[in-house]
């Protein structure tokens, strides 16, 4: 942020109120992301209270999917990367960013429990309820279209230009993408690719 602006500056009272209970119940203090602009304290805050309850990103799938490419010596590439996807948060318009901040403020508390809903669907495999949990909340169709809509559409046209190469290759991406509107498989369907689950 500019020097003379901070983060808890430019929210109304009931805002910095809210903002300051989830900052306690992560155990940070007050002035934490003092410094920042909206969306850098809305992509960190989500990974205190998971790591609190035993998460670890060390052993998500990504982590897991690329440390057996290389057990495997198998190249592999990012459909994104780190600096890309933080830069789709960073060009959110502000207003939208304080949007996105306030709705992971108002989900800290029950974080941990709404994420083992989220796994335990996606052992079942139930990409619909999945879909639904993870994305029920984005009704910023601002929000939909860069975390979602663009992402997918890009993602299909990139894996409709490696299918004119030879060989296999397979692509892994977040569950919230593989359902709902304008999903991956929805923009594979529409690019003319029968898709076939497997389970």
């Amino acid at each position: 942020l500019p020097p003379d602006k901070t983060l808890r500056g430019a929210m109304p009272e009931d805002g910095r109120k809210a903002f300051g209970g989830a900052l306690a119940f992560t155990g940070l203090p007050a002035d934490a992301y003092a410094r920042f602009e909206p969306w850098f304290a809305a992509v960190a805050l989500p990974t205190l209270p998971l790591a609190k309850a035993g998460y670890d990103a060390g052993t998500g799938v990504e982590a897991t999917l690329d440390a057996k490419a290389k057990a495997l010596r198998r190249p592999h590439v990012g459909l994104e990367t780190a600096e890309y996807q933080l830069g789709l948060f960073d060009a959110l318009p502000p207003e939208t960013q304080r949007n996105y901040l306030n709705e992971i403020v108002k989900h800290t508390p029950t974080m941990a429990s709404e994420l083992i809903a989220i796994v335990d669907e996606w052992k079942r495999g139930n990409a619909a309820k999945l879909a639904e949990l993870m994305n029920a909340d984005e009704d910023d169709p601002q929000m939909v279209a860069i975390l979602l809509t663009n992402r997918n559409r890009a993602w299909a046209q990139w894996i409709k230009a490696r299918m004119d190469k030879p060989g296999k290759v397979f692509v892994a991406v977040g569950a919230g993408h593989m359902a709902g509107r304008d999903s991956v498989i929805e923009q594979l369907q529409a690019l003319g690719f029968t898709v076939t689950r497997l389970q």
